[in-house]
């Protein structure tokens, strides 16, 4: 188990994609088998039955999972980056990060502590900022009925919609004053504040003005 500073900025260069497990996430499905190099992929919870990201990021304790979904995720055999030290238990590859608040940036450098969201995908998105990833999209983050791997109707966070875009769109502009873009590539995503941009063009050519 390590911090996660002890690998900060080790993937500068890179983009990234945050996938979340609506689903949108098969607007990938062509990509699974060749994605480019230079990409960065981290994903939340179970996204593992999809495919295994390059870091699995999980900000919920082992028993908020059903035996499926926690079964997926210690299949995956991708690294956690987690604040729950409880997943080393298990085995797995972890870096464990502390949480600064809703929100609230530190220097990550000295203090080790990141901002975090109302939803896992936010706080994966600082995490690819602090690895060193510039360029940042979302995949699979839409709070429409389903998700990619279950048909369960409404989502448990849609009540929160509204809250939600506020705090998306906080971030996209914490991102740009540090001279990192983040955009959203789902065209489903009820996330309407972060801007929408097509999951080609960002694979092909990265985040263009």
């Amino acid at each position: 188990m390590r911090r996660l500073n002890t690998i900060r900025d080790i993937h500068v260069g890179k983009m990234a994609i945050v996938f979340g497990c609506g689903t949108s996430v098969r607007l990938f499905d062509r990509y699974k088998e060749n994605r480019p190099d230079d990409l960065l992929i981290l994903g939340v919870n179970d996204i593992g039955e999809y495919m295994a990201p390059d870091y699995n990021c999980i900000f919920d304790s082992p028993d908020a999972f059903t035996e499926k979904r926690l079964r997926t995720i210690l299949d995956t055999p991708s690294p956690v980056i987690t604040n729950c030290r409880e997943w080393a238990k298990y085995g797995k590859e972890t870096y464990v990060v502390n949480f600064n608040g809703r929100g609230v940036w530190h220097d990550f450098a000295k203090s080790g502590t990141i901002a975090y969201g109302i939803v896992s995908p936010y706080t994966a998105v600082v995490c690819a900022y602090h690895l060193g990833c510039r360029e940042i999209g979302m995949l699979g983050v839409d709070f429409t009925p389903d998700h990619y791997n279950r048909r369960d109707g409404r989502h448990n966070q849609a009540y929160r919609l509204d809250e939600l875009n506020a705090e998306f769109a906080e971030l996209e502009e914490e991102l740009y004053s540090r001279l990192c873009r983040f955009v959203n590539l789902s065209p489903e995503s009820e996330i309407h504040s972060v801007t929408k941009y097509d999951l080609d063009d960002f694979l092909e050519f990265g985040i263009k003005e």
